[in-house]
């Protein structure tokens, strides 16, 4: 049960997202032997040949919400945005306000898609789950959600779960459910003819599945399945043709996952020596591949309506994203000046959204890219933003222009800038990692808009069961500043929050997490973030990515009894420990070992070890697996240390204690 809420919850990506098995099945392994391969040099614009609107010349943003990001977000070509964070709510922003869509009776819900009336789909659970307890998965149903009929349940094919990811322009909807027996079934619902399961591979055992990952405006259904043999193989349905299986290059595997207005599907297949390469499949020309554009492998994102094909080619030690057209091939589409980009997706202007490392390290920043004017570092293109805000990745992109990305303020929607009052937009929360229990902690955060002559008060709540606090606020010309202090009693990992509210009672709350320690006894202590390699899980984002993390545990026989935790985030994937136990404390590193939820649910275990020092002298290193319900083998789910026994982790920005 728990691969299928992984698959359901990794597949609730919707159109134009396409996060495939094939990379998590591969890792780094299929890389081997190919160390000495680099990238091209970026084509010249001029080598494009194909039109590109033009970039706006600057975005506002819009706080959309504070905490982690549980699935991708989805923009609709009127910039309304369906997205999901920690607590597990389906929100939705109807362009001037967010909606907390509700539940079917359960406590969670996640939205996966919305469309261009506003319609939403997603997942809930049912009344009776049980919140409280991270070991027990609630059962969840699909959902349909509009403004005039609120969240209608789409039902199942007669198992317990079933998920929506994708909804067409048509108010159809692609997803997945659990039968009353054997495995996971794609299935297409719509007003006319209810839930129609798309059923298994002619000849697969009844234990092998199908999975949809997306829906054309004509119905046409695309996803990945197995076939007799037990191999994976993308396919592509209509009710008049039924299943049609895609082929791989002389590989193992095929999945299908993006289609077009034209019906034109995007996907991988593997090649001999089992490399990834991108391929295109319409009825009339069939499945042609595109290559790799010179890199070992190659994974498409997504494919807008002129035709225009972006993804990532995969490098041994780098990811680069492409362009491709029939006119040009592929083409790389550069950095912000390291060595890697990431593309996540395009609108039909030709605008690719994605994320690249600057010039500074393992830095990253948003990014919008077109043939006409290359790659556009997003942070350099905001007006009225507030003070220290960081725009690290753009994740998805409108017809309209609006982009939705993470910063280090929360999720934002940037909106290109009209030159009209708009709300004020509130920045990170600028504080010290780590504080002594009992001495003063200070926190300031910065807020800004275009109405130069609107106020603000500041209100702080320090995650420790205090009541909340006024802060003191200051401002000038549309921006201001709020500061509040606090002093903590009690060692733990804390999340503190920053409201700003105007005089209107328009408020904006950001957060960040701080850990308080006891100095007088033994604690080892981290906080941090790092690049993290690919993710060993399609649960998890695909590629290098950013990842966060904190964790505080005592030492020594002189140790404040406090509780051990580790709180640890990748890609859409939040991991919090149930148990952690100091193993070895040594020469500087240390040991550790314990079990975590993901994202609030399951039962995973972990073993992680710790360097001690400040910024790239620490490193963390994490691996977390479970046991599979059906064979009992271990499946590894995160490993950052995969490289073996001498691999000490990533090299972080933070800083970790080790105090006995």
């Amino acid at each position: 049960m728990l691969q299928l809420i992984s698959r359901i919850r990794g597949l609730q990506r919707s159109r134009r997202r396409l996060i495939l098995l094939l990379p998590g099945l591969l890792g780094g392994a299929a890389l081997a032997g190919m160390a000495g391969a680099h990238p091209p040099q970026s084509a010249a614009v001029a080598a494009h040949g194909y039109h590109s609107t033009p970039l706006p010349g600057a975005y506002r943003v819009i706080n959309l919400g504070a905490g982690e990001l549980v699935a991708f977000p989805r923009i609709n070509d009127k910039g309304q945005v369906a997205f999901t964070l920690s607590g597990r709510r389906a929100l939705f922003y109807d362009g001037t306000r967010i909606m907390d869509l509700g539940t079917l009776g359960g406590s969670i819900a996640g939205a996966g898609d919305v469309n261009n009336a506003g319609q939403v789909v997603g997942s809930s659970s049912l009344p009776g789950d049980a919140p409280g307890i991270p070991t027990v998965e609630p059962f969840s149903h699909a959902f349909l959600w509009s403004r005039s009929t609120g969240m209608i349940d789409l039902g199942t094919l007669g198992g317990t779960r079933s998920g929506a990811g994708s909804i067409n322009e048509r108010g159809q909807v692609a997803g997945n459910s659990l039968p009353s027996n054997g495995g996971t079934h794609a299935f297409r619902w719509s007003p006319a003819f209810g839930l129609e399961d798309i059923g298994l591979f002619p000849g697969a055992s009844p234990s092998s599945f199908t999975f949809a990952t997306d829906i054309s405006d004509s119905g046409l259904v695309t996803g990945y399945g197995l076939i007799a043999d037990g191999a994976q193989r993308g396919f592509v349905w209509t009710r008049k043709t039924g299943l049609i299986v895609l082929g791989t290059f002389g590989g193992l595997f095929s999945s299908a996952g993006v289609v077009n207005a034209r019906d034109q599907v995007v996907g991988s297949a593997l090649a001999p020596g089992n490399l990834s390469h991108t391929f295109i499949w319409d009825a009339r020309n069939g499945q042609q591949d595109l290559g790799t554009g010179g890199a070992p492998e190659s994974y498409p994102v997504d494919i807008n309506d002129q035709s225009q094909v972006v993804g990532n080619l995969q490098y041994p030690t780098m990811t680069r994203g492409y362009s491709w057209t029939r006119a040009t091939g592929i083409v790389d589409i550069g950095t912000l000046g390291g060595n890697s980009s990431n593309v996540f997706d395009i609108n039909d202007k030709g605008h690719v959204a994605g994320s690249a490392n600057t010039a500074v390290g393992t830095v990253r920043h948003a990014f919008v890219w077109s043939a006409k004017e290359g790659m556009i570092d997003l942070n350099k293109r905001l007006r009225h933003a507030p003070a220290g805000l960081v725009l690290d990745y753009a994740l998805a992109i409108s017809n309209n222009g609006s982009i939705v990305a993470t910063s280090n303020a929360g999720l934002v929607l940037l909106k290109p800038d009209c030159n009209c009052r708009a709300p004020h937009a509130v920045g990170p929360i600028a504080s010290a990692d780590m504080v002594e229990v009992g001495m003063p902690f200070d926190g300031k955060v910065s807020f800004a808009g275009s109405d130069t002559s609107a106020r603000h008060h500041v209100s702080w709540s320090w995650g420790d069961g205090s009541a909340a606090q006024p802060g003191q606020a200051s401002e000038s010309k549309g921006s201001g500043t709020g500061l509040g202090n606090h002093a903590y009693a009690t060692p733990g990992i804390y999340t503190i929050s920053a409201t700003v509210t105007d005089l209107s009672g328009n408020s904006t709350t950001v957060t960040r997490k701080i850990i308080a320690y006891d100095k007088t006894g033994g604690m080892v202590r981290g906080s941090g973030s790092f690049l993290s390699p690919q993710a060993t899980r399609p649960a998890l984002r695909p590629g290098a990515g950013p990842a966060s993390f904190s964790f505080i545990a005592p030492s020594g026989s002189k140790a404040t009894a406090a509780r051990a935790e580790l709180q640890f985030s990748v890609g859409t994937s939040s991991f919090h420990s149930k148990s952690l136990k100091l193993v070895k404390l040594q020469g500087g590193r240390g040991q550790f070992e314990g079990s975590a939820t993901m994202n609030g649910v399951g039962d995973y275990r972990f073993a992680l070890t710790t360097t001690a020092g400040a910024n790239q002298t620490a490193r963390f290193g994490l691996k977390i697996w479970h046991v599979d319900p059906v064979t009992r083998a271990e499946v590894v789910d995160y490993d950052n240390l995969r490289a073996g026994p001498g691999n000490t982790g990533s090299a972080v920005s933070g800083t970790i204690v080790h105090a006995p």
